[in-house]
């Protein structure tokens, strides 16, 4: 969810342009009230592209001009921005999704009126850091709910398409020394780093994942798709041999209705867990236990509505947890409940559940499952982050209950401007062997240290080790004369390039 980064925000009329000039990244400020002349102010885009963003967030400006209130507000939820300016009068307004890296806000059509004094704004002061995002939830645009405005008249661009992408790289040594497998058709060929998704890999240098996005902001229809190749993205998808799957992670259409309502269709990522499928988007390498065994993706539909700055709902009717087409003839619903109860701290509350029949036609079998997922994030001061993930799941099936409890520990320690260390604890509680948990019955904890350097805008090195424990002897083990001991540790070191564009 992550990262700091601050925001300018410029108004300037000119004696001739009638222009006022907004410039800003993805921190959230209190509101500047300034006086200004409503009949000569229109919005000129600029760029500002200072990093990523990784989180919700919602930024509001105020501005009292002749006694009214013109009100800018900006909201971000998860990898999609959306940048809406709610005015009255002779403002223009644009809103649409960009990616990560930048808001644009187009011209509007300025006023035909005599020039009005000279009134100039002074830059916002010191920045604020933001809190992280919800969770390798899906990403979902929050809508901000419009005021009573005029139709705007911004000029349609030329291209709204926007392109991002990322590589991720890395090389990891199991001191296990343990021996790989031999599927050459499964997501995890050649897996010998236990309990760790994406990072499958002892004693190799390996691409982890390879993405470009192409997306269209939602204006008021958008689409977003994520081509990837590498074993993230076969892994996300279960075989190497599912071509839709794997080299599509995402591929959605959305629409905005007038009211606010985004409506969106096709493949999304899951809208569960505090970690995303992207690494560069976490602050540790390897994903946690909790994002390992949770669902990744789905495909269906999803409903996002803003009632306000700091509350967002979402309803979500899926075929499934990672699956295509539907296995049986029952739907899994979730939702999800995202608040901000002050700057820089959000709660948000996720669940889904479905009937899961071993019987397609079934009306009689009742075997079921569901899982609720709780984050809570602050920035706890200008340097330091902390967050928690909670996971309880329970399951029904063949007339046994069964469950799992899950909790996740995060810390992130920005000791210089581009530098950082972070650290996570977990506890993973599968000793009922719930059938989508690890097939054992057993107790396991982890505990990961990452060291991050961030060498320009782009690139991202990281340093990793990571230590995993069970209750029980989970891990393969090579001795020196060759034979396999199971042993109820694993300790991992990594160094891992992710350069995002």
């Amino acid at each position: 969810m992550k990262f700091s980064s601050f925001l300018l925000l410029g108004l300037l009329v000119g004696s001739s342009g009638y222009a006022a000039e907004l410039c800003f990244t993805m921190t959230p400020q209190k509101a500047l009230e300034k006086k200004c002349d409503p009949v000569s102010v229109s919005v000129v885009g600029k760029e500002c592209s200072t990093g990523k963003i990784k989180e919700n967030w919602n930024a509001t400006a105020k501005y009292i001009c002749n006694g009214k209130e013109r009100k800018l507000v900006v909201s971000s939820r998860q990898r999609d921005i959306v940048a809406e300016v709610n005015t009255q009068e002779s403002w223009g307004s644009e809103a649409y999704t960009v990616g990560k890296t930048q808001i644009v806000l187009k011209q509007g059509a300025p006023p035909k009126k005599a020039p009005a004094p000279k009134v100039a704004v002074a830059p916002v002061s010191a920045p604020v850091t933001v809190s992280p995002a919800v969770a390798a939830p899906t990403p979902v645009e929050p809508v901000s709910k419009p005021a009573e405005v005029a139709p705007p008249v911004s000029p349609v661009p030329a291209s709204k398409l926007k392109f991002s992408g990322l590589f991720d790289f890395y090389y990891a040594y199991n001191l296990n020394n343990p021996n790989p497998t031999t599927s050459t058709t499964t997501a995890r060929a050649g897996d010998q780093n236990t309990f760790n998704t994406f990072n499958y890999y002892h004693d190799q240098f390996a691409l982890s994942l390879a993405k470009i996005t192409v997306q269209q902001a939602t204006e008021p229809f958008g689409f977003r798709i994520d081509l990837a190749a590498g074993p993230t993205a076969a892994g996300v998808a279960g075989s190497l041999t599912d071509f839709y799957n794997s080299s599509f992670m995402q591929a959605y259409l959305s629409w905005k209705l007038p009211s606010g309502l985004l409506i969106e269709a096709g493949k999304f990522a899951t809208h569960l867990g505090y970690e995303l499928i992207e690494a560069s988007d976490n602050a540790n390498y390897s994903r946690s236990l909790i994002f390992t065994y949770g669902p990744f993706w789905h495909t269906g539909l999803r409903a996002s509505y803003a009632w306000s700055d700091k509350l967002t709902t979402n309803f979500y009717i899926y075929n499934g947890w990672n699956n295509y087409y539907e296995t049986n003839r029952n739907k899994a619903l979730g939702f999800q409940v995202a608040y901000i109860p002050r700057e820089n701290y959000q709660v948000i509350v996720n669940y889904i559940g479905s009937r899961e029949p071993t019987t397609i036609n079934s009306v009689t079998d009742d075997d079921s499952r569901g899982l609720w997922d709780v984050i809570v994030s602050g920035q706890i001061t200008p340097s330091l982050k902390l967050a928690m993930n909670y996971d309880w799941a329970s399951e029904l099936f063949n007339g046994t209950t069964r469950g799992l409890k899950a909790l996740a520990l995060y810390g992130t320690w920005q000791f210089q401007e581009n530098r950082s260390a972070s650290l996570r604890y977990e506890t993973f509680d599968d000793s009922e062997a719930i059938g989508f948990g690890t097939g054992t019955a057993q107790k396991i904890t982890s505990v990961t240290a990452t060291l991050e350097h961030k060498a320009g805008d782009q690139l991202k090195i990281r340093a990793e080790y990571r230590m995993d424990s069970s209750d029980k002897n989970s891990f393969a083990k090579i001795n020196e004369n060759g034979s396999t001991t199971q042993v109820g540790t694993q300790d991992l070191g990594m160094v891992a390039l992710l350069l995002s564009f």
